[in-house]
């Protein structure tokens, strides 16, 4: 009895390993309706102010979207520079639309 038992768990209990193992389906989620799409706060140090509304921030990895790189952004409003020079390690926030993207909320550490 035990051993038919057995036999007949055997392939569904491989079946259900197997299947644990596999990568689910990529999905493609829409964006969502609202005016933001996404907003990520993230870590850098700043490499580079060329003008009041653009700096270049050697940042951390931003899981799903970019490796760690060094990468020129817009800011929006001049005041989230002031008081921010190359070397400040900072936090700061991704901002991204359908159509635009910036960052703000710069914060020295």
């Amino acid at each position: 009895m035990r051993e038919r038992l057995f036999r007949l768990a055997l392939p569904a209990l491989l079946a259900a390993a197997l299947l644990g193992c596999a990568s689910p389906p990529a999905r493609k989620t829409p964006p969502p309706a609202g005016p933001f799409v996404q907003i990520l706060a993230e870590h850098g140090v700043i490499r580079g102010i060329p003008d009041a509304h653009t700096v270049v921030i050697e940042h951390d990895e931003i899981p799903g979207v970019m490796p760690a790189a060094t990468t020129t952004f817009h800011v929006k409003g001049g005041h989230e520079l002031e008081g921010l020079q190359a070397g400040d390690e900072i936090s700061f926030q991704i901002n991204v639309t359908r159509t635009n993207e910036w960052i703000g909320q710069l914060q020295k550490y």
